[in-house]
């Protein structure tokens, strides 16, 4: 019984401390980043994971270790195609996260009308929601802000390695 409260304890301290490093790990598209490529920064694709424990893309894995001959997360010494091995959970933890994250193809694309209508309402009934309901968009906006600023970082990452490194990237 203890044993479980002292494990309560120790995850709140985490959470708080994880709080205390910009809000990673807070939401579920943080945990998302886990099924990210460290070299695409794409949701891998044919999950590999190398002797040292990081997981690629197999093309970029593949790729990486043909030109650098190392791992590129950490720099260890990878000589070839032994070194790297398919990483068949995490094939099928992005194979679910790919299902979850399909949009209805009968959802409708919002309109720039839709984003100024959706303003104008907040701002008319704004002072008659209840604290929970505005706790429960902010977290919405602010998970939604994180994506759109992690995909940002994340072209911006791509760009300034294709252009650093042109090589990789040749077919």
């Amino acid at each position: 019984m203890s044993g479980s409260a002292a494990s309560g304890n120790s995850n709140a301290g985490a959470s708080t401390s994880l709080a205390a490093l910009g809000g990673l790990g807070g939401s579920l598209e943080d945990k998302d980043c886990d099924l990210l490529c460290p070299v695409c920064f794409e949701l891998i694709d044919e999950a590999y994971v190398t002797r040292c424990g990081h997981s690629f893309c197999y093309a970029c894995i593949a790729k990486s270790v043909e030109i650098h001959r190392r791992c590129p997360k950490c720099g260890a010494q990878l000589t070839g195609r032994d070194h790297y091995f398919p990483n068949f959970l995490l094939n099928e933890l992005v194979a679910r996260r790919r299902l979850r994250t399909k949009t209805p193809a009968s959802a409708p694309l919002p309109s720039p009308g839709d984003t100024d209508r959706l303003r104008s309402l907040l701002a008319a009934e704004a002072r008659h929601l209840p604290l929970s309901d505005v706790d429960g968009m902010l977290d919405v906006l602010t998970r939604r802000k994180r994506l759109l600023e992690a995909e940002s970082a994340a072209a911006h990452h791509r760009l300034l390695i294709w252009s650093t490194w042109p090589e990789c990237w040749a077919s």
